[in-house]
């Protein structure tokens, strides 16, 4: 049975003008980590990189490998819509210490099968360092079939995972069984925290989760109990996340929600998110509130 990991997309904290707050974000870093997660995605969707100015993109990489290296896997989040641009930043980052570096397609127009290959070729050609392909359909309007995978795989041995954020499992289960016979290391990650119970008995190796921000606690002790065999803790705990699932419908975009989650929870940092997104309502604070109440009951 493989190692099943929980990932920590980590939310990107910013104060009333939309710079970047540093202290916050070594908050965040620091209850991420006294929770026990294992590795963080740094600048994922959650993290709000496409609203963020190459110069904060920069300056929140330097912040998170400085603060996290050696204590978690810091795999840093490059993709955007200009090649060169993400191979300049992925080598920067990963010279500077970054385990690896998570990259979604170019977003707007969406690539062709045909397209996407060859933008996922120049990228491992030409970025020094070891690569998570990020395939997230509903953002870029391209998809990573199975087929295309292995493909990629077969040519660039720096491609070692990928995070597959598509609504339900079938997708997930049919790139594991496409991989698995040929790259039984390859690591496949899900994209939903709802389904990382469904991904690891199935082959995977985990899940990337927004809701480790929130509790970490309860995402490290589900890889943990998945490690160890114990089944029924691991769908205890699962039951758990299903229901902090809820926490994404309150609200769309979500990030807000998320924010002022953790801020109830106890993590010193602000609810600011970039423009235009809004901020948290009266309403929705009491939603959350009762949420969490149902979730700490459990």
């Amino acid at each position: 049975m493989k190692k099943a990991v929980y990932y920590c997309p980590a939310v990107t904290c910013f104060d009333k003008d939309r710079n970047l707050d540093t202290e916050a974000q070594k908050n965040v870093y620091k209850h991420v980590l006294a929770g026990g997660i294992e590795g963080l995605i740094v600048m994922g969707s959650i993290g709000e990189f496409v609203y963020m100015s190459e110069a904060q993109k920069t300056q929140l990489a330097d912040l998170a490998i400085a603060e996290l290296k050696g204590k978690a896997k810091v795999i840093i989040g490059t993709g955007g819509t200009r090649l060169q641009t993400t191979v300049d930043f992925s080598n920067g980052v990963l010279e500077k210490g970054a385990d690896a570096v998570i990259i979604v397609a170019p977003y707007y127009f969406g690539l062709t099968p045909q397209e996407m290959e060859r933008y996922y070729d120049l990228c491992a050609e030409s970025i020094r360092g070891d690569i998570f392909l990020y395939n997230f359909p509903a953002a870029t309007g391209g998809d990573i079939s199975p087929d295309l995978l292995v493909r990629l795989l077969k040519k660039h041995k720096n491609i070692v995972g990928l995070k597959d954020t598509v609504p339900g499992f079938p997708h997930t289960r049919r790139l594991i069984d496409a991989v698995r016979p040929e790259f039984p290391d390859f690591i496949v990650l899900q994209g939903y925290d709802d389904n990382f119970f469904h991904s690891t008995l199935s082959g995977g190796n985990g899940c990337i989760g927004g809701l480790s921000n929130l509790y970490p606690d309860v995402a490290a002790a589900a890889a943990k109990a998945f490690n160890e065999g114990d089944f029924a803790e691991c769908a205890r705990l699962q039951k758990k996340l299903n229901k902090l699932f809820q926490l994404y419908a309150i609200a769309d975009p979500f990030h807000p929600v998320m924010k002022r989650a953790m801020m109830l929870r106890g993590v010193d940092m602000k609810a600011f998110c970039c423009e235009p997104m809004p901020q948290v309502t009266d309403g929705q604070t009491e939603k959350i509130k009762a949420l969490l109440a149902e979730v700490d009951a459990m």
